[in-house]
């Protein structure tokens, strides 16, 4: 799950590739969508993130490839939002302890190196450091 929300705000980075071999920063664009779902012992649920914030480094190389040289995306905690209401919203932010760890973050652990821009869209798999309710784990 975690991945595939990595690779849309990713993929949301991007705009066109560059010929020339330069360290740029990308900022996330406005028209991304994230969706949690999950379920719990008496219902399925599901809630909208509606404040993402998110950069990446790219360095551009001769050979039309990239360096994937950094990202780091920061979710609201108090963004995140159910169509079941503020009880639900309550619940979330108290799991995710919210008033101590405002915001849920990812960074990346190791730089991809050469990707390939011969492709429209393409599946990455990256490892980095997600933090949650104040709590690093490796993805």
């Amino acid at each position: 799950m975690i991945e595939r929300i990595l690779l849309a705000l990713i993929a949301g980075l991007f705009i066109s590739a560059m010929n020339t071999t330069d360290e740029k920063t990308y900022t996330l664009a406005t028209d991304y969508t994230i969706t949690i779902k999950g379920t719990s012992n008496l219902h399925n649920w599901e809630e909208k993130v509606e404040e993402v914030s998110g950069d990446i480094i790219v360095k551009w190389n001769d050979d039309r490839t990239f360096d994937l040289e950094a990202v780091a995306i920061k979710i609201a905690v108090h963004s995140i939002k159910s169509e079941m209401g503020i009880m639900m919203d309550n619940n979330t932010y108290k799991a995710l302890q919210a008033d101590r760890h405002p915001e849920i973050t990812f960074t990346l652990l190791q730089p991809l190196k050469s990707i390939q821009t011969d492709r429209i869209e393409q599946t990455l798999s990256i490892k980095g450091t997600l933090c949650i309710a104040g709590v690093n784990r490796s993805v």
